[in-house]
């Protein structure tokens, strides 16, 4: 008989470090001088790469983990279990999930556990950093910002090279639509060429770069892939995944309604990666966050009214909610 040892049923899983929930209780980042966000420079330890939950059983025989997702319409995954062990990545925050091991004539009593719904859900990518979906933020009306529709990474090439299974864990995401937003400096590539994703090649500025007639049109252009379904999953880069699309996240997920705290906190855990700290009280954040605040009252309604100045109607953020809001 085949019995689940771990997790217990009805066990909550945290898959954040302890040093990384240390952070978000209490981020303390001291301001640096301005980023050259189109030459970083590797500094330390990249500490983005996520540790898999484990799963653990009895006999200690090969078979498979099926996972399932306890939502309407989650379909299973089917992990490899080996010698009473099997290894699972990409668990979405605030989900319920139940495991099963499966050998040929023989299955385990189904355990249900939950996960932590603490964001942010860090994603696996082999050969690359800094991988996680930016949904799982709650928002101030009282709904999440839509898992597994948008991801944010560093760059696939150049200073990081995606390996063989980096690939096919990002196809196995049923990633669709790449944006790489890379080319002030550094160098755009289609890295994922022949996969059937489709390249979008739109250079961004960061921070406060982005006010400019220019930019605004190009912020519109990545803004615009968002609206068609056909597009999701998809996948967002620049070099390190922290300026150009930091700037970028904060700020679809800012109309979206994420707190403003939450927002400066999905910036900073950036600083896990080797590209150097991030902070909010930064001279060109705080440059930044000022030149949006020119468009509203609030957080939420300065980036609302940007994405409108770039060209959206009022129609198109809302279909966005729709979409990237549950």
């Amino acid at each position: 008989m085949i019995r689940i040892l771990s997790p217990a049923q009805g066990e909550t899983l945290a898959p954040l470090s302890r040093e990384m929930l240390d952070f978000i209780e209490k981020p303390e980042i001291e301001a640096a001088g301005r980023i050259n966000w189109s030459d970083l420079k590797s500094q330390g330890i990249d500490r983005t790469v996520p540790s898999p939950a484990i799963v653990r059983y009895e006999p200690e025989i090969n078979g498979r983990l099926v996972l399932t997702r306890c939502e309407a319409g989650a379909q299973p995954e089917y992990v490899p279990a080996v010698g009473g062990r099997a290894e699972i990545y990409d668990l979405m925050v605030g989900y319920d999930y139940t495991a099963v091991i499966e050998t040929d004539g023989e299955s385990s009593d189904a355990v249900r556990f939950s996960v932590s719904d603490q964001p942010p859900r860090w994603i696996y990518i082999d050969g690359c950093n800094n991988c996680r979906d930016i949904g799982g933020w709650k928002t101030d009306g009282g709904r999440r910002v839509r898992q597994g529709m948008i991801y944010r990474t560093s760059e696939l090439d150049t200073h990081l090279v995606i390996t063989d299974r980096g690939r096919k864990q990002l196809k196995d995401l049923g990633v669709k639509c790449e944006i790489d937003v890379r080319g002030f400096g550094d160098t755009a590539t289609e890295t994922m060429k022949g996969s059937g994703i489709r390249y979008h090649n739109i250079k961004l500025a960061a921070y406060d770069d982005i006010f400019t007639c220019e930019q605004k049109d190009r912020y519109l252009e990545t803004y615009r892939l968002l609206l068609d379904d056909g597009n999701y999953p998809l996948f967002i880069h620049c070099w390190g995944g922290i300026d150009r699309t930091g700037t970028w996240v904060y700020i679809l997920n800012g109309m979206l309604g994420v707190q403003d705290g939450d927002l400066c906190l999905d910036y900073e855990i950036s600083s896990f990666a080797n590209w150097g700290d991030r902070s909010r009280n930064s001279d060109y954040f705080k440059a930044f966050k000022a030149g949006l605040m020119k468009y509203g009252d609030t957080p939420g309604e300065a980036c609302e009214k940007f994405m409108l100045d770039c060209g959206l109607a009022v129609s198109e953020t809302d279909h966005l909610r729709n979409i990237l809001t549950v």
